[in-house]
């Protein structure tokens, strides 16, 4: 099958997914074993179905080589290694694989909750010709490895390069330990939702991946800072419940108090210096006090290598738009967003701003 079948394929596989079994199996088992909420694990599939459509692929493919046809020399084997811990990440790189012609060769996780779904129905289903391009393994068969795929850890990305075949070791699209983040402006207090949505995005798959905030950087006088902070951390004590499938009565109660009275206690602390921590469950985020924007370039500056995703709060148009703009050209962030975002990356974003596929291909 070639590269126009099998993108016309995958359309037709994600379009019709969300509305099958396999779909279901995917988002019970993840919610059964990660206790994720239900809709935030429905939304992520429906995103991934979209980011790894031939629809997406195609435009993916001209943003990022010219064409919406591979070139000659594009790998023939992808290897694809992706974390669990984020529904759906492996179906990403598969398409990735698919997209330049090549056959994916996928090492599932163990947290891997999503990949066996999809599989079993591309299989049993309509989609036979669309399963011959994967091929999952427990171990990857290395030496049959053009190029690699990986979502996970800094560490592991050296391990796939070590590994690869040296020909193939400039060829590995590394999507690693990143950190994502967000900015909290004083004229954000004139939008009655702004922290409620950030909550949402920091307690979404309890920051596991690089989308969540971890850092919060709020931009005013020190009583502007702790007016934001307070209003913050009671959307954040509020908002965990939102996005468990299930609270054990017995155990959790006692862990909710104390996490809340962390959040309360950070409040009350106040940024200290300029600093503080603050708690919801076992979510964390260090928030730092800038004075202006000057000030905000250079404590975000110091993350720059480990930067990705920018959640901006402005109760400004004008003001949210300059903020990007200038995390974009001043700091390591390749995406910016509103806050209710973070985890609904634009289809043609190109991860961690290396691309989806030219990193495929040496370029």
């Amino acid at each position: 099958m070639g590269v126009e079948s099998a993108l016309d394929e995958l359309d037709r596989f994600f379009d019709t997914w969300p509305g099958t079994q396999s779909f279901a199996n995917a988002v019970s088992e993840t919610v059964s074993r990660r206790n994720y909420a239900p809709e935030d694990v429905e939304q992520q599939l429906w995103h991934v179905a979209e980011r790894s459509s031939g629809r997406t692929m195609r435009r993916v493919l001209e943003l990022e080589t010219g064409s919406q046809s591979p070139p000659a020399d594009a790998p023939r084997s992808v290897a694809v290694l992706a974390a669990g811990r984020v529904p759906g990440l492996a179906l990403e790189g598969i398409a990735a694989a698919i997209a330049i012609g090549a056959k994916a060769l996928v090492r599932p996780s163990r947290d891997e909750t999503v990949l066996q779904h999809v599989v079993a129905r591309l299989r049993d289903g309509e989609f036979p010709r669309l399963a011959e391009r994967i091929e999952v393994a427990p171990e990857i068969p290395w030496e049959r490895a053009d190029a690699a795929i990986v979502f996970g850890a800094d560490e592991t990305i050296a391990m796939v390069r070590d590994r690869m075949p040296e020909h193939a070791r400039q060829r590995v699209a590394g999507y690693g330990s990143r950190q994502g983040i967000a900015v909290v402006m004083a004229s954000a207090a004139s939008d009655p939702e702004w922290a409620r949505l950030l909550a949402d995005d920091v307690l979404t798959f309890r920051q596991a991946g690089c989308m969540s905030p971890s850092w919060l950087f709020v931009v005013g006088t020190r009583d502007e800072a702790a007016a934001l902070q307070d209003t913050f951390g009671r959307a954040l004590a509020v908002a965990r419940d939102r996005h468990v499938a299930s609270l054990d009565i017995a155990q959790d109660v006692e862990q909710r108090r104390a996490s809340d009275a962390d959040v309360l206690g950070a409040i009350a602390a106040g940024l200290a210096p300029t600093s503080a921590e603050l708690y919801a469950g076992d979510a964390r985020l260090t928030i730092v006090r800038a004075s202006d924007e000057h000030d905000l370039v250079e404590h975000v500056g110091m993350l720059r290598s480990l930067l990705q995703t920018a959640v901006i709060a402005a109760g400004d148009s004008d003001e949210h738009e300059r903020i990007v703009e200038t995390l974009l050209a001043r700091t390591g962030i390749t995406r910016a967003c509103a806050p209710g975002q973070a985890h609904l990356p634009d289809p043609l974003w190109p991860q961690d701003g290396i691309g989806r596929i030219a990193p495929l291909l040496g370029r």
